[in-house]
């Protein structure tokens, strides 16, 4: 049991939790849209996804001059190097999985990628503004991932359920940023992270994780309605509704999810939509 705690510590050191949900919910997207993901469309998408989140943490371990108080930052700022050069020769081993890519894929990834280069020039030039939200472009961005591959193949409408739906996961993956910058509020103080909850405080922060809890939703009855109460409509939501309820029970018993348990089940709500896949 303590050999299993220890390796699922690191694998959530590592991102690798994140991936993981991104993969199962880009094939949930999929299947909901009616279309197959090729095996390179997950593959590109677990390493972008893995970039994304190891270099925002290497950025941030870099600007802490003393140990950091997280495990997360630790473990990056004692295999800075390591870690660096592992994420640039995974990014050129991943090179080749462009030739399998379809081309439309390839055209919605480099419009994605433009978004993840300014989200970095903007961390790095304007990162302490007041105006520079991360968990929100963070959030936008993990979601846009998602969507990418199923709606690059999808040759139907976008109607608006298929906009609910999106804005439903930008929503969740915002709700579980906020939670965190309010659980590790006086972690980021310590380290002198910017985070949402540094900005305006754990009070309003709860009082916007609370109104995003009701967001998603009310979202999901426009949905429902647009796919008039079908049965594959339900599971969608019914899904929604659980990541949603798990959010919610980590904001309502914070003592209960003290230590990394918050972050344990906040991330692990993107790995319930394996419920539809099977």
């Amino acid at each position: 049991m303590v050999s299993i705690s220890l390796f699922y510590k690191y694998f959530k050191a590592l991102s690798l939790d994140v991936v993981t949900g991104a993969c199962i919910s880009s094939l949930f997207v999929a299947k909901y849209l009616g279309v197959t993901l090729h095996f390179s469309i997950v593959l590109s998408l677990g390493l972008c996804v893995w970039l994304i989140y190891t270099f925002d943490h290497l950025w941030d371990a870099r600007k802490v001059a003393h140990t950091a108080h997280s495990f997360r930052h630790r473990f990056h700022q004692r295999h800075f190097s390591t870690l660096t050069v592992i994420a640039i020769l995974a990014a050129v081993m991943g090179l080749p999985l462009l030739r399998w890519l379809p081309i439309s894929v390839f055209y919605m990834g480099l419009l994605l990628l433009t978004l993840v280069v300014l989200y970095f020039v903007f961390l790095i030039t304007i990162g302490r503004k007041p105006f520079f939200h991360k968990e929100f472009m963070i959030a936008f961005l993990y979601t846009g991932g998602i969507f990418l591959g199923p709606l690059s193949l999808y040759q139907g409408h976008l109607n608006s359920a298929l906009i609910c739906l999106f804005a439903q996961f930008v929503v969740l993956a915002f709700t579980n940023l906020v939670i965190f910058s309010v659980f590790e509020m006086d972690l980021d103080l310590r380290d002198g992270h910017r985070s949402l909850a540094t900005l305006i405080g754990r009070r309003k922060g709860r009082w916007l994780i609370g109104m995003l809890l009701i967001l998603s939703p009310v979202m999901a009855v426009s949905f429902l309605m647009e796919h008039h109460f079908s049965e594959k409509a339900l599971w969608i939501q019914g899904i929604c509704f659980m990541m949603t309820a798990f959010l919610a029970l980590v904001m309502v018993f914070p003592k209960v999810f003290r230590g990394e348990a918050y972050r344990t089940i906040s991330d692990g709500i993107f790995y319930l939509p394996i419920l539809f896949l099977l």
